[in-house]
């Protein structure tokens, strides 16, 4: 009897050793995924950060706009949407050559009676731009990513 008592102990033993054995595995497995998990948002940033062609802003239509004067003032807006904007005033289109330049954001003023080309100028003063105009297209670069 003694002898089926502890046959009966060391397999109760053996069986809460096996689960044991099984959640371990199972907390191992959890724990690696959830480090992959919090890895492969660095690991595509990293792979995404160089641009491999221009970016296009697409130009809105401006028809039935209300003029009230020539001049149109921007205040703290992205420079995508002020390249925009002026862009379908002057039928061109916008292509950004790199993707820092883009969320930058400005304050300046744009008389619309004025040439593109006096316009661009104009964002010219600040660093770290660069704005061409070729074939009724407007090029945006940063020179701060050509530095590095």
């Amino acid at each position: 009897m003694e002898k089926v008592k502890s046959e009966r102990v060391k397999s109760e033993k053996y069986k809460s050793l096996f689960i044991r054995k099984i959640a371990a595995v199972f907390i191992v497995v959890a724990f690696l995924g959830g480090l992959a998990w919090a890895f492969v948002p660095l690991l595509r940033s990293q792979h995404t950060a160089e641009p491999t062609q221009p970016t296009k802003v697409s130009v809105p239509s401006l028809t039935g706009r209300a003029g009230g004067g020539s001049s149109i003032s921007f205040s703290n807006l992205r420079l995508d949407s002020i390249l925009t904007i002026v862009a379908a005033h002057y039928e061109c289109e916008v292509c950004f050559r790199d993707t820092t330049a883009q969320a930058l954001r400005l304050s300046t003023v744009w008389d619309r009676e004025d040439s593109l080309s006096v316009f661009l100028e104009t964002l010219n003063e600040f660093d770290g731009l660069r704005l061409t105009d070729e074939r009724d297209t407007i090029f945006v670069e940063s020179l701060l990513e050509e530095d590095k």
